[in-house]
């Protein structure tokens, strides 16, 4: 979480950039879409921190400015969004959820349509990626999006 010292994983930098081209040539090659909605006249402020270990990835991600992030329908990892400051709307196919410092989402790979984000200028998250294919041990692969909500369990969305 960001403090005086700086963001979470802050001395594990991954990406860091003010240059919205350069980010989106980045995001491109990880098979994301990153798109500034409207005029914006603050440049962007990109942290990209975190760990990489077998068939995952734990880390910290701001963008500093209001974005539409999308993961390409080839991508085949689950993500666990943590908004620790800022909100996001998370959609999945049709469904949209919003999320903030007392709800996360998790998104699982779609073939059909995009995973994206619609995310604040302030927003900021953890979040913890898993390549693995298949939920909790379970020979079938995980298809539904779900949500998680502090005061509830966890439910299917979707």
């Amino acid at each position: 979480m960001p403090s005086a010292t700086g963001a979470f994983l802050e001395n594990r930098r991954i990406f860091h950039s003010r240059d919205v081209d350069e980010t989106r040539a980045w995001l491109r090659d990880k098979e994301f879409r990153f798109d500034l909605p409207g005029r914006q006249t603050v440049r962007p402020d990109v942290r990209v921190n975190g760990v990489y270990l077998p068939n995952m990835y734990l880390g910290y991600l701001q963008y500093g400015v209001q974005a539409m992030v999308s993961a390409a329908p080839t991508r085949g990892d689950y993500w666990i969004h943590l908004p620790i400051r800022g909100s996001l709307d998370a959609s999945f196919g049709r469904d949209t959820i919003a999320c903030d410092l007392r709800r996360a989402v998790i998104l699982s790979p779609t073939r059909d349509n995009y995973n994206s984000m619609q995310l604040d200028a302030d927003c900021s998250r953890d979040l913890f990626t898993s390549t693995g294919t298949h939920c909790s041990g379970s020979s079938r692969p995980c298809s539904a999006s779900r949500w998680i909500n502090p005061s509830s369990s966890i439910r299917t969305w979707r």
